[in-house]
């Protein structure tokens, strides 16, 4: 028996991870295209329940990076065993809230795809809540089993990996 989990362990270890970095490459290949998601997002879900998010209008560039980015790393981080409980806690805090929109998404119609892996894979936003309920559960089993994640590299081999990813 522990042999089948060690290997569902590495299964949804090496999934979970691949989807986010995958995710975060294809954004980073388009930022722009990825930044007038955010906008539309902002305009269409924000603008009308919380209007003081007007502001972040002009800055949804600079997050459409930053958000890309956390997912490459976060997704490197996975892979490679960094962290993986802290990797693992960000994670789960980033497909809560994408699971509550694509949630909202799905249920009002408001926008026709996602954008959860820029231009490379359009999603409806069904199917973008069905993605991240799978990749929820599967966080909630990786947190489950964390401390049987063994890291990949050196410490410091680790650091110096998802640095070079960010």
């Amino acid at each position: 028996m522990p042999y089948i989990l060690k290997h569902i362990d590495l299964s949804t270890r090496l999934a979970v991870g691949f989807v986010f970095l995958f995710s975060g490459l294809a954004k980073l290949n388009d930022p722009t295209s990825f930044s007038r998601k955010i906008k539309e997002y902002l305009q269409v879900l924000a603008l009308p329940l919380i209007p003081p998010l007007r502001i972040l209008l002009p800055y949804t560039l600079g997050a459409a990076f930053i958000l890309a980015t956390l997912e490459c790393v976060l997704g490197m981080s996975l892979l490679i065993g960094f962290q993986v409980l802290w990797t693992v806690y960000i994670l789960q805090a980033l497909l809560i809230f994408f699971t509550c929109l694509t949630l909202y998404t799905a249920a009002t119609r408001c926008v026709d795809s996602c954008g959860c892996f820029g231009g490379a894979v359009m999603l409806t936003p069904l199917q973008s809540f069905v993605k991240s309920v799978g990749l929820l559960v599967c966080s909630f089993w990786l947190r489950a089993h964390s401390a049987s994640i063994t890291p990949l590299l050196s410490s410091a081999l680790e650091y110096c990996v998802v640095g070079a990813t960010a």
